[in-house]
């Protein structure tokens, strides 16, 4: 299995609970509409809530958190979710950013988009 490499990032400080905020966030949104059924991104979550690396796309990011040289979001809403390698980052709770997923956050990641 291929290491994954780190990447610079203007200031990757805060990532970790940025990321955690904001899906909290989303859960509770989701939560409130009272929709059935498991939330899509449960995976995602729990993985936050055990201080666990998450996978995400550069595009979920704000800028501000988007790692120096990678691809940027994507610019229609049918590219949204062709996730390729070179747009996914791994943040880990300790606000290290490395390029690309492996293992379970991986997992996680592709669980949500057959959820989508």
């Amino acid at each position: 299995m291929a290491m994954l490499r780190p990447v610079a990032a203007p200031a990757t400080s805060g990532a970790y609970t940025w990321l955690v905020e904001r899906e909290e966030q989303e859960y509770a949104d989701w939560r409130g509409r009272g929709w059935p059924g498991r939330y899509p991104r449960q995976q995602v979550l729990d993985r936050l809530r055990a201080g666990q690396p998450v996978a995400v796309t550069v595009g979920e990011l704000p800028e501000r958190l988007r790692p120096t040289g990678c691809v940027l979001p994507p610019r229609t809403h049918a590219e949204e979710y062709q996730r390729r390698a070179s747009e996914i980052v791994t943040i880990h709770a300790d606000d290290r950013v490395t390029l690309g997923a492996e293992g379970e956050a991986a997992d996680a990641l592709w669980a949500e988009a057959r959820e989508l």
